[in-house]
């Protein structure tokens, strides 16, 4: 349903039951009917724009659903609805601009493969559960001015030892977040046999690659582009970041030129 003048679902809608998608994308406000968690064959569900009010909480009750792309005018996700689709496999949160906080507790995602954050300007922190997504494969943020990557908890445990959750990460996306000083470098260590590709963009702040960046066996690709402290440090030959990074077979940095295969 696009542009359709309407501010709510009709309550009927929850008699389609063998509905598989649902996309709304109007102008207006929308407040999603009770009816709709008896939608349970609904695979894939997106609100956008304008934005939900607030999501239901019977949203637990969409059992079968894998995709889910939202815009929320809600300042935190409920635990209670969407902390609870353990079979999703693709979240969307894009252009929530009051959204503060994601749901703390996320390890009932246990199937989330791709996460992708953009245009959350209030965003301020991500949960530590984040760290729990052992199935995430795919992680974006983007465009969230206030966001510190580094969670609260890595903060407090930074100088402890802690074991590391192995992960499945493929590739990772930090663009557009000038208030993060420093890489979540205990997520980045969960990836050491998994993440091919990272890619930093537009993150000013950010002084230096951890020296976890070492052991991730299978990275191929580390592109940074408008990260001025960064990129100098990750010159090619040069910089001071150069020998945590030179093992990469892919670099680029800025117009360093460094795309090319990285000879050993």
């Amino acid at each position: 349903m696009g542009h359709s003048g309407f501010e709510a679902f009709p309550e009927r809608i929850g008699t389609l039951k063998h509905l598989r998608c649902l996309s709304f994308c109007g102008k207006e406000d929308i407040r999603l009917p009770k009816s709709l968690s008896k939608l349970q064959n609904l695979q894939a569900l997106v609100v956008g724009e304008e934005g939900l009010e607030e999501l239901p909480k019977d949203l637990r009750y969409m059992i079968s659903l894998r995709f889910l792309g939202l815009t929320t005018k809600q300042k935190r996700l409920p635990e209670v609805g969407i902390g609870c689709l353990k079979f999703l496999q693709t979240l969307l949160i894009f252009y929530c601009e009051n959204l503060e906080n994601l749901c703390e507790d996320m390890r009932g995602h246990r199937s989330l493969r791709k996460l992708v954050i953009f245009g959350c300007n209030s965003l301020i922190s991500l949960p530590g559960s984040i760290k729990c997504l052992t199935a995430l494969e795919e992680f974006g943020i983007l465009n969230c001015a206030k966001l510190d990557l580094m969670t609260t908890e890595e903060k407090e445990e930074k100088e402890r030892e802690k074991n590391i959750q192995p992960l499945s990460l493929r590739i990772v996306i930090f663009a557009g977040l000038p208030a993060t000083l420093a890489l979540p470098e205990q997520l980045l260590q969960g990836t050491a046999e998994s993440l091919q590709t990272f890619i930093i963009k537009d993150c000013p702040n950010i002084g230096e690659i951890p020296e976890c960046i070492g052991n991730l066996k299978n990275l191929q690709n580390l592109e940074i582009s408008d990260c001025p402290s960064l990129s100098k440090r990750c010159r090619r030959g040069t910089g001071e970041d150069w020998p945590k990074i030179k093992h990469i077979p892919k670099i680029k940095v800025d117009d360093d030129d460094s795309g090319e295969e990285t000879s050993h």
